[in-house]
């Protein structure tokens, strides 16, 4: 599930990926979108950014890493 400003975009999956770290799998779309000039990669890091607000919360510093 993607956060609510990405299910807004009207973004076309080009393709997919996954990386693994320790023992945490992450997917990788890629994304081709037209209001940009290059594609765009989203690594999926269930429950982190998935609110309605990137910030606010109690792990502000790693949701701002990951947002970034």
């Amino acid at each position: 599930m993607y956060n609510s400003f990405l299910q807004k975009q009207k973004l076309k999956e080009i393709s997919k990926g996954k990386i693994e770290l320790n023992d945490k799998s992450y997917k990788i779309p890629k994304f081709s979108y037209k209001k940009i000039a290059f594609e765009l990669y989203v690594i999926q890091i269930d429950n982190l950014l998935d609110t309605e607000a990137v910030y606010g919360y109690k792990d502000e510093t790693k949701r701002y890493i990951g947002f970034h």
